[in-house]
């Protein structure tokens, strides 16, 4: 590879060179070289012209040519190390394509991928497949051994990450990159009463998840903050932007900049509340008999809508289980389930277990006040929400608070035929094709235009 990609240098440097130096880095035609090389492949004893692409190449070209963008740089990474090792790099990268062309402007050494896969595979997630279920059981923990002194790139931040040392629940051969990292989780999860050695459904499992889906998020907008100061220093910025590699499944990372895309977008359709008080706000609307949509942080996994893909109302008025099933084009006779504060499920359910966070069991429900989620058996199917649970939770609270009932009827957000909604755009869809009163997607507050 061309020494600029072995010379050891991250990307702080880009702060402090000027435009018309990082400007001619976009055509010099030295960087394009090694990227793509002649070569001859045999086949069943025949040989044909082939050309070897290099790997991050490989994966910008699989986002940009398929793309609509006229122009667009583009972010490629993986679990790929991010140093330099026996003589090639093989970390993220970033190029810039233009029409057909498609160069190589900057080393992208985050170690996003590897900590996420590292971590993936020291809960006993497995290697491949690890990564997406670590992306799953992130939503369960809490991000409490995130340290910021890691937020940049490895070269940048070299005395902190490639420490010297023992660490004591992890063999790989690429922990040298990110021993330091690991060293100082380890450090924090004693401090916490944390087994090191406990598998991934234990609180260390789902901390250590957390904690790595929110490094990987702060690791990749530290890079595309750095991409953002190279494009605006030359004069290329633009709203467009490609992402690929196996880090680009990251579906919680790829979000807040849909989210923020999405509403920009709908603003001059819909009336939008930015920075508001989630829980508060949904629930006052919850008792003013309104139906609430609820779009929160990462989808769950399954056959239930559990809280973050929602369609709420309030569980007293009867009239809204004919009414909610209107709005959802389903047969007026199936039932909603109740979601209540796990604490309080025997104010007003009786048998089934004492915990049923994913609405698998009935109940027999004892309260009179519940006619919206009481099926004409007497039976509801609740779904008991734990503290810490999330926004859900929070709401469900300020419901409660407000009205004495901890209880909200819940089902899931989408249109008749279809998926729960994944992306903002789906969920500005079914608000914009149904009568759901308002939806909530992050802290924004979005509801149709006053005639």
């Amino acid at each position: 590879m061309p020494d600029i990609w072995m010379a050891g240098r991250g990307m702080e440097p880009i702060g402090k060179m000027d435009g018309e130096k990082l400007g001619s880095i976009f055509t010099a035609p030295s960087l394009w070289y090694s990227q793509a090389l002649p070569m001859t492949v045999t086949l069943d004893g025949r040989s044909y012209p082939a050309v070897g692409v290099m790997h991050q190449l490989a994966h910008a070209s699989a986002a940009f040519y398929q793309s609509s963008f006229d122009a667009a740089p583009v972010l490629a990474h993986d679990n790929g190390n991010p140093v330099r090792r026996r003589n090639k790099y093989v970390g993220g990268m970033l190029f810039y394509g233009e029409g057909h062309r498609l160069s190589p402007i900057w080393t992208a050494p985050i170690a996003a991928g590897v900590i996420y896969s590292l971590c993936a595979q020291t809960i006993g997630l497995g290697r491949d497949a690890g990564p997406g279920k670590l992306m799953g059981l992130s939503a369960y923990g809490s991000p409490s051994m995130f340290d910021e002194r890691y937020i940049g790139d490895v070269e940048m931040l070299a005395p902190i990450y490639l420490t010297k040392g023992r660490i004591r629940s992890l063999k790989s051969e690429n922990v040298q990159t990110v021993v330091g990292w690991f060293q100082e989780v380890e450090r924090r999860a004693v401090e916490l009463g944390l087994d090191i050695h406990a598998g991934a459904l234990s609180p260390l499992g789902k901390d250590l998840a957390a904690t790595a889906q929110k490094t990987f998020e702060e690791l990749v907008l530290y890079a595309l903050r750095r991409l953002q100061l190279m494009l605006t220093k030359t004069g290329r910025m633009s709203p467009n932007l490609c992402l690929s590699g196996g880090c680009a499944l990251n579906c919680p990372a790829n979000a807040p900049a849909d989210i923020d895309r999405a509403l920009a977008a709908a603003a001059g359709e819909f009336e939008i509340e930015t920075g508001i008080d989630l829980a508060e706000r949904a629930a006052a609307d919850l008792a003013e008999d309104k139906v609430v949509a609820l779009f929160q942080g990462r989808s769950e996994s399954g056959p239930r809508a559990l809280g973050q893909r929602s369609l709420l109302a309030d569980p007293r008025q009867t009239g809204n289980w004919a009414r909610v099933n209107g709005l959802k084009s389903r047969e007026l006779w199936r039932p909603f389930a109740p979601a209540t504060l796990s604490e309080r499920l025997r104010d007003n359910f009786d048998g089934g277990p004492a915990d049923s966070p994913h609405m698998l069991f009935n109940y027999r429900v004892r309260s009179r006040d519940l006619g919206a989620v009481t099926h004409v058996d007497g039976s509801a199917r609740t779904q008991t929400v734990a503290p810490g649970s999330g926004p859900f939770r929070d709401v469900i609270e300020a419901f409660d608070r407000r009205t004495g009932m901890p209880v909200v009827l819940n089902t899931s957000l989408n249109g008749p035929g279809e998926p729960i909604c994944e992306t903002p755009e789906h969920a500005l869809a079914f608000l914009r094709r149904t009568a759901a009163d308002v939806l909530y997607v992050e802290n924004n507050r979005i509801r149709r235009r006053s005639a």
